[in-house]
């Protein structure tokens, strides 16, 4: 270079630098002056750069066509070095004659979509930083992540970390509270799990749904341990549980039952319920309903079903628990507890008609089958088919007892209070027994039954077509003595009468009536009175029948009075009885001859009248009462 004209050029040509003689370099110095180098074309020596004076060397590259306007200007303040595309549009890096990497005055890229790559895998940048609000763009927008106060946003895509079978690391959110975080371990439970939060240190966890004001939330401090929300108060949200079975699972309807909201354990339609399962604080004790069996199942010794109200029910639509179908009870059913009854009511389908425990009824409590006027049928079965006692309402007017059927009789005992005494109705036997009683009482002394005349108080009616040479005894009265130096051991029918009494008056009457037909081939009697002598009858006075009048001081024996009265009766008393009928009768084993039963020895006394007496095999003859 020459000196020129310019008083400010103060030097000429290349210089070599000698600041280090042992490695000399060509140096090509600027002016002291403008400080500058203009590289430019021949014909552009003359060109007024219109440049101002530089601090620093300042080098300018001009280009061919307007090289006083577009140029590249390079120096360095002793802080920073800089580029200048004076201009241009853009700054572009070349690499083997390729443009790869353009600096416009917004923006530093590849010069063609998909292009430079920045850093690469084995030089990679240490650190990456954006200004507040910066965007990345993936695609020309098609993803974004933008960010702004403490806040990323990626819009337009989705996010996949890591593929299949290739999985990515551990993702961890941190909250604002130390050890609270949102966090996805790979690894968890084989195959990846999340946690929000840790152990003791639980944070909430909000799912919004598209409309306002409903969503699904889990609030760690929510009661004692935790709270699920499922939707808002009256913002109720739907959930399901679903099972491997079309249309088995668990389902929360929040709008069902007009908007009150409906749990559906499985769904309808026949096999898509679901076995619900609800365990207890003991071992072995659950409740489950069995969908298989259509069974609600309380399992352990020690479960319970327990209703508490807090009002009696009055009707089955004010009580606790209701049915419109039956109630099985395998086991025990307890009603109320000891000391604190509970009425119980079992509803028949008539009106007025059902079975009531009152609880306080007749103090400590009192069944009641039916009301006043509105009885029910009440059977009790035995263990075999047919045998039952039943209380039939409708019957006999007024209802019935029946202990049987018809030729299904079942037996009937009532108990005294003292142990072994019992009466028994034995339906096998056909018989009535009193065991262990010391009497039987009908009617009292101070309270005697009332008879009607011609109505019996006490009536037998029997029938007998027995075998030749049997017995027929329909009332039977047997009494063994064993007492030293007791009397009686009869049967005793007693009457009195204060009263003037009619035409006749009997305690003890004895009918026998023949029919057209009837007789008895041996000896017929209205009464009959036997006595058994034995070896010990050493003493005593003994006689088959004893007729006794008794008289205290002042009696009166009327017009006659005897110890046996004998008269005939009937239309033939005239013609048969008191021509044919004898007073007396002797039977074969009695004979006659001196000393015997009949003394015909006796001669003595005079004759005032006599009985006429039949004496078989004899004929007849005539007890005869005489003098002496």
């Amino acid at each position: 270079m020459g000196d020129g004209d310019n008083q400010h050029v103060s030097f000429k040509g290349f210089k070599w630098t000698v600041g280090n003689e042992d490695v000399p370099a060509l140096a090509l110095v600027v002016d002291n002056y403008s400080k500058q180098l203009h590289i430019c074309e021949p014909g552009d020596v003359g060109t007024d750069w219109a440049v101002a004076v530089a601090t620093h060397p300042t080098v300018y590259l001009h280009s061919a066509t307007n090289p006083a306007t577009e140029y590249i200007k390079m120096y360095h303040d002793a802080t920073n070095a800089y580029i200048d595309g004076v201009g241009a549009t853009t700054v572009q890096i070349l690499v083997a004659g390729t443009s790869e990497v353009s600096i416009s005055g917004s923006a530093v890229s590849p010069t063609t979509t998909n292009g430079a790559a920045l850093g690469t895998s084995a030089l990679m940048w240490s650190d990456l930083f954006l200004a507040s609000g910066g965007v990345i763009y993936f695609d020309n927008t098609d993803v974004t992540i933008t960010h702004s106060s403490s806040l990323l946003t990626m819009v337009g895509g989705a996010l996949t970390m890591g593929a299949s079978g290739t999985p990515s690391g551990d993702l961890t959110l941190w909250g604002t509270t130390a050890s609270y975080k949102v966090w996805f371990d790979v690894d968890g439970d084989t195959n990846g799990a999340w946690y929000f939060g840790a152990d003791t240190k639980g944070i909430m966890t909000t799912w919004y749904g598209d409309t306002t004001g409903y969503y699904v939330k889990w609030d760690p401090s929510g009661g004692t341990n935790g709270t699920w929300y499922f939707g808002a108060n009256t913002k109720g949200v739907d959930v399901n549980f679903y099972g491997i079975v079309t249309g088995c699972g668990i389902f929360w309807d929040a709008q069902g039952d007009s908007d009150q909201g409906t749990l559906n354990i499985g769904t309808a339609g026949g096999n898509q319920g679901v076995d619900l399962i609800c365990y207890g604080a003991t071992n072995t004790c659950s409740m489950k309903w069995d969908q298989s069996t259509d069974d609600l199942i309380l399992n352990g010794t020690a479960t319970q079903f327990i209703v508490n109200g807090t009002t009696d029910s009055t009707t089955n639509l004010t009580g606790s628990i209701q049915t419109d179908g039956g109630l099985g009870v395998t086991l025990n059913l307890i009603v109320g507890a000891d000391g604190t009854g509970a009425d119980v009511k079992f509803h028949g389908a008539n009106a007025g008609r059902f079975i009531f425990w009152d609880a306080n009824g007749d103090t400590d409590g009192a069944w009641y089958f039916g009301a006043d006027t509105e009885g029910i049928m009440t059977t009790w079965y035995g263990d075999v088919t047919g045998y039952y006692v039943v209380w039939n309402p409708t019957t006999d007017t007024n209802g019935s007892w029946d202990f049987g059927v018809d030729d299904y009789g079942v037996d009937v005992r009532f108990y005294g209070q003292t142990a072994g005494d019992s009466m028994l109705w034995d339906a096998s036997a056909g018989t009535l027994s009193f065991t262990g009683l010391s009497k039987i009482d009908i009617g009292l002394t101070g309270t005697p039954l009332v008879l009607t005349a011609g109505a019996p108080i006490f009536e037998l009616y029997s029938t007998c077509a027995g075998a030749v040479g049997t017995s027929a005894e329909p009332f039977l009265v047997s009494t063994t003595l064993t007492g030293i130096g007791q009397v009686g051991g009869r049967a005793r029918f007693y009457m009195t009468a204060d009263v003037a009494l009619g035409s006749w008056s009997n305690a003890l009457k004895s009918d026998m009536v023949y029919g057209s037909s009837g007789r008895t081939t041996g000896l017929g009697s209205s009464f009959c009175a036997e006595l058994k002598l034995s070896a010990g009858t050493t003493s005593g006075n003994y006689a088959a029948i004893e007729a006794e009048l008794v008289s205290d001081t002042g009696a009166s024996t009327g017009t006659a009075t005897s110890f046996f009265y004998c008269n005939g009766g009937g239309t033939g008393v005239a013609s048969i009885i008191d021509t044919d009928a004898n007073f007396l009768t002797l039977g074969d084993a009695l004979t006659v001859g001196s000393g015997k039963f009949i003394d015909n020895s006796i001669t003595t006394g005079t004759g005032y009248g006599g009985l006429r007496v039949y004496i078989p095999g004899v004929g007849i003859r005539w007890i005869f009462l005489v003098s002496g």
